[in-house]
C-alpha cells in the first residue's frame, strides 16, 4: 500500500467522523512502513518476527504433519528459521499425527528446520493457542476470533513493526505523529522471557529456551540493553551492531599479549569471544551432546571456580554462570567422548577447567 493510499484510507475515516479513534488505535501492517522505511522493512522481513504467526497460504513450502494437508491448517506458528507448529481449523495446536486412523500417534507434530525432522511438542495434549501476546500485533486491540482453540484477539498476524512501535495510523498523516521507540531491554524482554525474571529456568541439563532476558538480567551485562549489541530489525545472527571488542578492547587481536599461548592459538584459528562466552547451551529442539544444544546463552560469565555448578540441586534453574565444560566441550567433542566412554564425564569438565585457565592472562 502506497503512502497516498494510506492517506486516502485515513481521510475516509475523517469523512466518517472516526478520526479520533482511527488516528490513535488503527494498526496498518508493516507494508505501511515500507515506502518511507525501506531499509528497516527489508531487514525486518528477513528476521523471524513477521513469521511468528502466519496464515497457511503464507507458509508453504513447509511440510505439514503426517495425515494433514494445508486445507486442515489455519495458521503456522514460526517456521522461518527454527521450528514450526501448526494450528488446526479450530485453532488448536496440532499435537497428533494421522488423526482418526489406525496409526494415529501422539507427537511428531513440530517441524525442526535445523534438522529437517519431526519432534514432539505438547504430544497428545488438547493445546489451545494462548501465545497471541507475543506472536501477534495489536493483541487485545482488535479483530475477532470465534475459534474454540484460540485465546484472545489481535489486529494482525505475526510480530509486525507496530508490535514494538505502536499503531501507526497517526504517524502516516499530518502532522505525522511520533511512533514509539523503546531502546530498553525490557521492551524485548516482554516476549524474550521465560517465567520468573529473577530466575533462569533449566531442564534436561540445559538452559530453557526463550529466556534471553532472564539470562541477561542474571549476567554481568544486566545493565546493558539488547539493542546495544543487536539491530532489532535484523536476524539475531546477522544484526550484530556492536562487537565484544568494541567494549572489551583488551581482548582484541591487536592485544595478543593479554592472552596466554593457548588463547592465542584459539585466536589464530578464528575463534571469537562469543564462541566461548555464548556457547550453545540453550535447548530449543535438540542437542548434539550433553555439552551442546542448539541455541546460544546470554549468561556470558564463565566461572573457573572448581566448585562452580551451572544448575541448582534439581537442575531446574541456572546458577547464573557457565562452566568451562559447556564453554569448551561443545567444540572439543573428542575429549568429551573419551571420558564419557570411560564412564567418567566429570573428568571432561576437569580437563576443560584446566585448559580454560590457559586462555586469558
Amino acid at each position: 500500500m502506497t503512502r497516498l493510499a494510506l492517506r486516502l484510507l485515513v481521510a475516509a475515516g475523517i469523512l466518517l467522523g472516526t478520526t479520533g479513534a482511527l488516528a490513535q488505535t488503527t494498526f496498518l501492517g508493516s507494508e505501511a512502513c515500507r515506502e518511507c522505511h525501506w531499509e528497516q522493512w527489508s531487514a525486518f522481513r528477513g528476521s523471524g518476527h513477521p513469521f511468528a504467526l502466519r496464515a497457511n497460504s503464507d507458509s508453504r513450502p513447509l511440510p505439514v504433519p503426517e495425515g494433514y494437508d494445508w486445507s486442515d491448517i489455519r495458521w503456522v506458528i514460526g517456521g522461518h528459521t527454527q521450528r514450526a507448529n501448526y494450528l488446526d481449523d479450530d485453532g488448536y495446536v496440532i499435537t497428533r499425527i494421522n488423526p482418526g486412523l489406525p496409526d494415529e500417534e501422539a507427537g511428531q507434530n513440530e517441524y525442526d528446520l535445523g534438522t529437517n525432522q519431526w519432534v514432539d511438542e505438547f504430544a497428545g495434549e488438547l493445546k489451545s493457542f494462548d501465545c497471541g501476546g507475543c506472536h501477534t500485533t495489536g493483541f487485545g486491540a482488535g479483530g475477532s476470533n470465534p475459534l474454540p482453540g484460540v485465546q484472545g484477539t489481535w489486529s494482525l498476524d505475526g510480530v509486525q513493526c507496530e508490535a514494538c512501535h505502536g499503531a501507526a495510523s497517526a504517524h502516516v498523516m499530518p502532522p505525522y505523529g511520533d511512533i514509539d521507540v523503546h531502546v530498553d531491554a525490557a521492551q524485548c524482554g516482554g516476549c524474550h522471557r521465560n517465567g520468573d525474571l529473577n530466575q533462569v529456568p533449566a531442564a534436561e541439563g540445559f538452559l530453557s529456551p526463550n529466556a534471553q532476558y532472564n539470562e541477561l538480567l542474571a549476567s554481568p551485562h544486566d545493565n546493558r540493553n539488547c539493542v546495544e549489541c543487536h539491530d532489532p530489525h535484523e536476524r539475531s545472527d546477522r544484526g550484530i551492531r556492536t562487537e565484544c571488542t568494541d567494549c572489551h578492547a583488551h581482548t582484541d587481536k591487536a592485544s595478543r599479549r593479554d592472552f596466554k599461548p593457548l588463547g592465542r592459538r584459539h585466536l589464530d584459528r578464528g575463534l571469537r569471544c562469543w564462541d566461548c562466552h555464548m556457547p550453545y547451551v540453550v535447548k530449543q529442539s535438540g542437542s548434539e551432546s550433553r555439552w551442546k544444544a542448539d541455541a546460544r546463552s546470554h549468561l556470558f560469565k564463565i566461572s573457573m571456580d572448581k566448585d562452580a555448578e551451572m544448575f541448582n540441586f534439581d537442575g531446574s534453574r541456572s546458577t547464573g554462570v557457565l562452566t568451562p565444560g559447556v564453554a569448551c566441550l561443545g567444540c572439543h567433542v573428542e575429549e568429551a567422548r573419551k571420558w564419557e566412554e570411560r564412564g567418567k564425564p566429570w573428568k571432561a569438565e576437569r580437563w576443560a577447567r584446566r585448559n580454560g585457565a590457559k586462555i586469558h592472562k
